[in-house]
């Protein structure tokens, strides 16, 4: 039973990752297609940011042991929140373009940096509740394939820097998603799970 809700867990950290970062994946395209000859400092703000969201989310497992379980439930309609607010913006079109987001980034790791982390917000949303309300035996599962998928994303854009229409359409298609996973990620957290640290 630990070995198929450890799966259910994974497959929704991967899920969660690629949901909520397909529009940090274009802004890397775009920037790297911007500034070919800072290819290793945008790579570097990327990984940077990647390991500043790290942080926040081991800052929410610390959080899971000071604050009493049957509270932490209730960080699962954050997300859901956001995915309810998502839908509203995409069926009334209030949602930016990716290349407003790029106003005042000049290719530096820590513009790019900066850049990747304020546009974060929903994926603390949804890893920061699932850090904070998990068994701590699977953190390590966690922390690992979230390192993982930073490095994926960091070198997909570095493969498709060069295709920025594949890259769009990919992302606009994905983000399709996005308001459901957080749904998905909000109700999981709400639920009693046997991955739950409340067991």
């Amino acid at each position: 039973m630990a070995i198929a809700d450890g799966a259910g867990l994974a497959s929704l950290f991967a899920a969660g990752y690629v949901a909520t970062n397909l529009d940090n994946l274009l802004l890397m395209v775009l920037l790297l297609g911007s500034y070919p000859q800072a290819r290793l400092r945008i790579l570097a703000g990327s990984l940077a940011a990647a390991g500043v969201l790290l942080a926040a989310c081991l800052a929410a497992v610390v959080l899971g042991t000071l604050v009493d379980p049957a509270l932490l439930g209730y960080l699962g309609i954050v997300p859901v929140a956001l995915g309810l607010r998502m839908l509203h913006q995409r069926n009334t079109g209030e949602a930016g373009s990716s290349e407003g987001r790029m106003a005042g980034v000049d290719g530096g790791w820590f513009s790019t940096s900066a850049l990747l982390l304020g546009n974060s917000g929903d994926t603390l949303a949804v890893f920061v509740p699932l850090f904070a309300e998990s068994d701590p035996r699977y953190l390590g599962m966690e922390l690992g394939l979230f390192a993982a998928m930073a490095l994926v994303w960091t070198g997909l854009a570095l493969a498709v820097s060069s295709r920025l229409g594949t890259t769009r359409r990919i992302v606009q298609a994905g983000e399709r998603l996005v308001p459901w996973i957080m749904l998905l990620a909000g109700g999981y957290v709400l639920l009693d799970t046997a991955t739950d640290s409340l067991l």
